[in-house]
């Protein structure tokens, strides 16, 4: 009547007990045993990723990594092989010139998995350093800071019209992210096609701003799943598998398995990347019908010039080329619209409009600034308008979440803690902004004033510290695009305009998907008088 458990096969008993013992081991060696034990953090992260990941769906990862490194220090132990440090020393262990510390398996949750081929363009992804240097130097003199100038006429028209556009709908109510993402997407098409999106001029943003946000908000998670997400990218790509295809396509638009690099992609006007896909197989097919020399100067735009790079040297591919206009869209609207968003919430808050105001005014008057500003003259001739914004991005970065590398084989130390080779390690910007060590006892507040009273020497030394567009050899190759836009726009839009909120007692909430952006945070602007007078 009653068999051996061992003709019975193994019970729900046995499993439960296995499985608790199995449970004890980890728990004891995640705890007791593993060589990241002694690091201080939350009790669950030394024992599940899901501590951080739980953390991470909440939007609110800049605020949670400064009050753990608060509670714990520089270093902090936030899942079983993952650390967050915050110093001087450990950001040029990690990020310095000659660092062997290679990009962490989160960014596999960025990109396709290679589904789009070895000849793929995708810098934030992109682990095989050779090719991406390649890649680096092919593209590079179509960024350059000299190379901003010959687009600058550029982005003069489409800052005018749409400074113009705002004097029409002055008293309006706006989303201030949205609406500068609408002004920032609006420049770059300008800057990389000559042709606007004509988004500000519409009042509507379009689907590629909305997109962006959604997909990131699945990749910062998928990011700590990466064999999920690989599985994701597989399904996406498989033609057996149409019904979980579909499912997947109406959670995540982008994972449509099409190769929008492609020459021949055909995508529907909707489509969040069809106007630079549209432009540039247009510029492609021009080239390839050989209706004009590839280096004819048709346009100067960054389509032109990276076509004639191509030409000349041979360097880039189609596929890079098409890469590297889409990702002017899916990183450069993002970084310029939070830059200027986060910029005017924080002159309105600290009551700084009215310096710079007069700021402005004197250097118009005294005919040192140009309508729209040239480049430099908002840096060389509006000093505190300079430092405003160098305030604000210390205190609010544009990403929001740490960095993360590998330790290179050998291990190293940090921060007094000897670390593994394989560990994870990052720096949160939003926490080393706030380095005592580098910015003062008064880091945490906004004091714009600190910018002019340092001496050239620590600017030059707090300069190595920036990481506003990455660092090192992953340093962001739209830097000069960026400033190129927002040096222009900012001065605008503060030289016409008085801003204000449009419920000053309105809750301000952040949302961290990788980039920190305010939501729904509703402000307005009315025509300044001295506009009025001198306009």
């Amino acid at each position: 009547m009653f068999l051996p458990i061992f003709e019975l096969g193994p019970s729900w008993l046995v499993k439960g007990i296995i499985a608790s013992i199995l449970g004890i081991l980890y728990f004891i060696y995640t705890r007791e045993a593993a060589p990241l034990r002694k690091i201080p953090g939350p009790f669950l992260a030394s024992i599940t990723k899901l501590w951080v990941v739980n953390k991470q769906r909440g939007f609110k990862r800049p605020l949670v990594d400064m009050e753990l490194h608060r509670t714990y220090g520089s270093i902090v132990r936030v899942a079983p092989n993952e650390v967050m440090v915050s110093s001087p020393k450990a950001f040029r262990t990690i990020y310095g010139a000659g660092s062997h510390f290679k990009k962490g398996e989160w960014y596999i949750g960025t990109g396709d998995c290679g589904w789009s081929g070895p000849d793929n363009l995708d810098l934030l992804s992109e682990q095989n350093m050779e090719k991406y240097r390649a890649q680096r130097r092919g593209i590079g003199p179509a960024y350059t800071e000299s190379y901003m100038r010959d687009i600058e006429s550029n982005i003069d028209a489409i800052v005018a019209k749409n400074i113009g556009i705002m004097h029409q709908r002055a008293g309006q109510s706006v989303d201030l992210d949205i609406f500068f993402n609408m002004f920032a997407s609006d420049c770059l098409s300008m800057a990389t096609f000559s042709k606007a999106k004509n988004l500000v001029e519409l009042n509507k943003a379009d689907e590629s701003i909305h997109f962006i946000h959604r997909i990131w908000k699945y990749m910062h998670l998928a990011g700590y799943f990466p064999n999920f997400h690989r599985f994701v990218s597989w399904c996406t790509h498989s033609t057996s598998l149409g019904w979980l295809k579909h499912t997947i396509q109406l959670l995540s638009p982008s994972m449509d398995g099409r190769d929008r690099t492609s020459k021949t992609s055909s995508l529907p006007p909707e489509h969040v990347f069809a106007f630079p896909i549209k432009h540039i197989q247009q510029r492609m097919a021009e080239r390839d019908d050989k209706l004009t020399s590839p280096t004819d100067e048709l346009s100067t735009d960054i389509a032109a010039r990276l076509l004639q790079l191509q030409a000349e040297k041979g360097q880039l591919s189609d596929k890079w080329i098409m890469g590297m206009c889409m990702t002017n869209y899916g990183a450069g609207v993002e970084t310029i619209g939070i830059t200027i968003g986060a910029f005017v919430n924080n002159i309105v808050t600290h009551g700084c409009q009215e310096r710079i105001h007069q700021e402005i005014d004197s250097g118009r008057r005294a005919g040192i600034l140009s309508t729209p500003p040239k480049l430099r003259e908002m840096k060389d001739h509006l000093p505190y308008l300079s430092a405003c914004l160098s305030e604000s991005q210390r205190l609010h970065p544009v990403i929001g979440m740490p960095l993360v590398r590998i330790v290179p084989d050998g291990g190293c130390e940090l921060e007094g803690r000897v670390l593994p080779a394989g560990t994870t390690v990052g720096l949160n910007p939003w926490v080393f902004a706030r380095d005592k060590s580098l910015y003062g006892e008064d880091a945490d507040i906004w004091r714009p004033e600190r910018w002019l009273e340092y001496s050239p020497e620590k600017l030059k030394h707090l300069e190595t510290y920036n990481i506003t567009f990455g660092t090192g050899a992953r340093s962001c190759p739209g830097k000069y695009l960026a400033q190129a836009i927002y040096t222009k726009m900012i001065p605008m839009v503060l030289s016409d305009f008085e801003w204000s909120f449009s419920n000053p007692d309105a809750e301000k909430v952040l949302q961290c998907t990788f980039s920190v952006r305010y939501i729904k945070l509703m402000m307005e602007w009315k025509v300044r008088q001295e506009t009025t007078k001198t306009g």
